[in-house]
């Protein structure tokens, strides 16, 4: 009888095919249905910033309680005919984003069009470009291709790397370069050649001109080097601290200009210093590593799915702390420290800002972004080393963590995850109740400008859209027409009842739509109709 082939000789001519199809699966559910997804009030900053358009002067042009158009609305979110410079200036207006993917995104829209997919097939390719990247960092970490490989695998079908390459943010391009920025720190550290160190403080300039979250993990590759300093490689603590102060340098430019708008960006980054239980933030950062690999509806109430759902992230959460352990256990410090200068410094950064402000911007997912990428790192590199010293266990192991990727992708195919989307998740069914009415005004106060922009993509262009400048009176509005139903998008109480009591008796004020919420705190958007044959204010 012919001899079977032994379990190893299967895995090498199996495991390369299944690795192919992973990368081709990630592709597909990258670009699947990719204008499908809510376009947020963050993607919507995206689009009018990049189309050249500050916060003030899309205030100024729409809060005047005149209708227009969802196709009006959506204008301001379209590259036209402003200048570059002016696509400058609104940058300038929002310091706290460093400016290098809204550069981009702008050349990308001259290209490609202003349309939702076309902004975010720029994140697209930034993904698929993450994973080579990726896998290089891994060969000089490891030079066994097995970590390289697993790491390729988890990122191509992770659900979080997913969502965040189908949205118009730089996420996709921040976690590029991270990894770019850590595979030239290795390369320089190992070669410690002039144009190594060189590529090295180019990628410092490229990550800094991505994220300011960048300056903590700089500090943290300091750290690393210097240890490597004191372990007897003292020679490249003075190349790192040159090459990194020259990339620092050439990012001056940039912090001048938060200087200059320190106001603005105080303002704008003061959601932040609004409290949050810190249960709760431990909470989301549990959450925050399960969704590297498990993400799916989370059952509102206690059942057996719930139960389910809770015991597969415990068994994920300890499969990556179980990793992180083994990775730091079996390897030398130049290999685990790498990947701990990556992932630690920017989530101690966060903490440590919340513990002196009292603030919740720890508990922000996308702003982990070097944490995941440190534990995909310490996972790919604990299945690596076990893939050959205990086979069987340590490919269950893959086996499971990568169905459970494939399991998160295909329940949310078309589906928003619940950490990304903010107030405007459920923007889909909010413009579905507003659609269905043949002719349908929806009012918004001022602070609500954002919000509608981002649900204009979402409604019928036969809808009226009216935004309201603070303080306008009731009998302003303008709701004399003859119309079939007024909607309230998200109105303040205030506000809300000062209406009601204008209206006329026949007129009934009532919740159309409530989305389903996990807390009572959970933050969305609420939507009130108002239904008469004719809203005229009372005298």
């Amino acid at each position: 009888m012919p001899s079977q082939p032994s379990p190893t000789a299967f895995i090498r001519t199996v495991w390369p095919v299944v690795l192919g199809l992973l990368i081709l699966l990630g592709i597909g559910f990258r670009v699947n249905q990719l204008d499908t997804p809510v376009f947020w009030v963050d993607e919507v900053a995206t689009a009018t910033r990049v189309s050249g358009y500050t916060q003030a002067e899309i205030l100024a042009a729409v809060v005047d309680g005149q209708r227009r158009s969802p196709t009006d609305l959506k204008k301001y979110q379209q590259v036209g005919d402003r200048p570059f410079g002016a696509t400058v200036h609104a940058l300038t207006r929002s310091p706290e984003h460093a400016p290098l993917y809204f550069l981009l995104t702008r050349g990308w829209m001259s290209l490609f069009g202003s349309s939702v997919a076309a902004i975010r097939s720029l994140s697209v390719l930034l993904g698929l470009l993450l994973l080579p990247a990726l896998y290089g960092l891994c060969r000089q970490i490891d030079p066994l291709p097995r970590m390289a490989e697993l790491a390729l695998a988890l990122v191509s079908i992770s659900p979080y790397f997913i969502a965040y390459s189908r949205e118009a943010r730089p996420y996709s391009l921040w976690a590029l370069a991270l990894v770019l920025g850590c595979g030239a720190l290795a390369r320089a550290l190992h070669r410690t050649t002039f144009a190594a160190w060189a590529t090295y403080s180019l990628m410092v300039t490229l990550n800094l001109y991505t994220s300011l979250l960048f300056l903590p993990v700089l500090v943290g590759q300091g750290a690393y080097v210097g240890v490597l300093a004191l372990k007897g490689k003292s020679m490249v603590w003075k190349p790192w601290c040159w090459a990194a102060g020259i990339g620092f340098i050439a990012f001056l430019p940039w912090v001048w200009v938060m200087v200059q708008n320190w106001s603005a960006l105080e303002s704008n980054v003061s959601w932040a210093e609004s409290p949050l239980p810190w249960p709760v933030i431990v909470g989301v950062w549990l959450y925050s590593v399960a969704i590297l690999v498990f993400d799916v509806p989370i059952a509102p109430f206690p059942s057996a799915i719930a139960l389910l759902q809770g015991i597969m992230a415990l068994l994920v959460l300890v499969t990556m702390g179980w990793a992180v352990a083994s990775a730091i256990r079996q390897a030398a410090f130049p290999r685990w420290g790498l990947g701990l200068a990556l992932a630690l410094p920017t989530p101690l950064a966060l903490v440590l800002l919340d513990g002196l402000q009292g603030g919740q911007v720890s508990a922000t997912s996308r702003y982990l972004f070097p944490a995941q990428l440190g534990l995909v790192l310490a996972l790919a590199g604990w299945l690596g080393y076990g893939w050959h010293k205990h086979p069987q266990r340590t490919r269950g192991i893959a086996i499971a963590l990568l169905f459970l990727c494939l399991l998160s992708n295909c329940i949310g195919v078309g589906r928003s995850p619940m950490y990304q989307k903010g107030r405007n998740l459920h923007n889909a069914e909010i413009a579905a109740v507003i659609n269905q009415v043949p002719a349908a005004l929806v009012l918004a106060e001022a602070t609500q400008t954002f919000d509608l922009l981002s649900l204009s993509h979402n409604l019928a262009d036969s809808v009226s859209l009216s935004i309201l400048p603070k303080g306008t009176e009731v009998d302003a509005v303008p709701l004399c027409e003859t119309v079939e139903t007024v909607f309230l998008l998200n109105p303040s109480v205030e506000w809300r009842d000062r209406l009601i009591q204008k209206l006329p008796p026949t007129a009934q004020v009532q919740e159309a739509y409530r989305p389903p919420l996990l807390t009572a705190n959970d933050v969305h958007l609420s939507l009130w109709r108002v239904d008469a044959t004719r809203l005229c204010p009372a005298n």
